[in-house]
């Protein structure tokens, strides 16, 4: 029980919410979502809660077109359905969310914290036609978030990795590794080598497409593609460029080095 009436550390794991916030304190009363929210949004903020809102997939409970933005000039970071946030958090990419029974306000300490904020608030109001008022306090354990796909091996349908994308920003994780090529091939498409490539690539146009989809989700997309040790996908074609070791089975590129005796 905290030191205020009505106040109560609540079981984080009955919110539902995912991932799993640090802290949640049940408040006095509820809140019930009208048809419409308009949010007062610091100019700061603006441009990533209008993002977060045009990002959010279809079926999502219409919230792309209940919540209503009147943007206030204002550098630091906060949303609000009434006054202004006093508190505002310490923590890298942290926020805080108060859910009461007036209104709804958030203050974060990034803009990656807005988004994070802003998730969390449509989870927890999906819930219920009326939810507990509550205060939540989140903040990433790591710096790092991120998932790695091994595309050199099984390269998916495009549309595969925008919906991975929705799925690793919906659990606030903040990068994605495509391992593009290795020993079995190169699945980005090369054109100025096009014999070097898989049969199922991704085309330079559908990856710009992917790029813009990720920045405007808060997810750094970072691309692995192997040398030396791991480029058989490069010396199948190009022989000559092996380290000539006949006993070998996996062949790789010398790069100028001296060869092996």
């Amino acid at each position: 029980m905290c030191g205020d009436t009505g106040r109560t550390a609540l079981d984080l794991n009955a919110l539902h919410l995912v991932p799993t916030p640090v802290s949640a304190i049940r408040e006095a009363g509820s809140f019930t979502p009208k048809s419409h929210i308009i949010f007062r949004v610091a100019s700061a903020a603006a441009d990533v809660f209008r993002s977060f809102l045009e990002t959010l997939p279809g079926g999502h409970s219409g919230w792309s077109e209940r919540l209503i933005i009147e943007r206030v000039q204002d550098e630091r970071l906060w949303a609000s359905t009434g006054d202004v946030p006093t508190e505002f958090p310490q923590e890298a990419d942290g926020y805080i969310l108060w859910i009461k029974p007036d209104g709804i306000q958030l203050s974060a300490a990034s803009v990656a914290s807005v988004r994070y904020a802003l998730r969390t608030l449509l989870q927890y109001l999906s819930t219920g036609d009326e939810v507990p008022a509550v205060t939540i306090r989140d903040y990433p354990a790591l710096p790092n978030r991120a998932v790695m796909i091994d595309m050199a091996r099984l390269k998916e349908k495009d549309h595969t990795y925008f919906d991975l994308l929705d799925e690793i920003a919906a659990w606030k994780m903040n990068a994605l590794f495509l391992h593009f090529t290795d020993n079995q091939g190169c699945t980005i498409e090369l054109k100025s080598h096009p014999e070097l490539t898989s049969r199922h690539v991704m085309s330079q146009d559908t990856l710009r497409h992917l790029l813009k989809r990720a920045e405007n989700l808060g997810v750094r997309v970072i691309p692995e593609v192997e040398p030396w040790g791991h480029s058989r996908w490069i010396s199948n074609y190009y022989p000559h460029l092996r380290e000539p070791d006949t006993n070998s089975e996996m062949p790789f590129l010398t790069a100028g080095l001296p060869r092996s005796e």
